[in-house]
């Protein structure tokens, strides 16, 4: 009869412990699962905002030579508490009369840092006015 009862008691330890783990796996898998959501909505951000600068320089509503740098408001404010960065280059596409531009956008932990926590790189060839697509190499 005490060797039932310690058996008993040894079996429910034992599908405890099987349960821990298991359960410590599963919640490791979705810490882990919500850190990649959390990079792919910075990226995705990112890639709004290269898209953004791009249009803006196709357009000719802005010259590449003038975006790079620290992402500003119009009031001239952050866009927010992170420190969101351009980089913005040209340069010639062939004899055609095309520029390559590269626009990039980087996320970083505060301003001047060298860490990134995300960035996206948008190159798209585009003819530019003379002026406009030798200045920003």
């Amino acid at each position: 009869m005490r060797r039932s009862r310690g058996a008993i008691v040894l079996e429910c330890m034992l599908a405890l412990a099987i349960f821990v783990a298991g359960a410590l796996m599963i919640v490791s898998a979705m810490n882990g699962s919500a850190g990649a959501i959390a990079r792919a909505g910075l990226t995705a951000r990112a890639a709004d905002h290269a898209r953004n600068v791009m249009s803006r320089i196709e357009a000719g509503l802005a010259r590449p030579e003038t975006l790079s740098g620290p992402m500003l408001g119009e009031d001239g404010e952050p866009l927010g508490p992170e420190a969101w960065e351009l980089e913005v280059r040209t340069e010639p596409a062939g004899p055609a009369g095309l520029t390559r531009v590269m626009v990039r956008a980087v996320l970083r932990p505060e301003v001047g840092s060298d860490r990134e926590l995300a960035s996206f790189e948008l190159v798209q060839a585009m003819r530019l006015t003379r002026e406009a697509s030798w200045g920003a190499r």
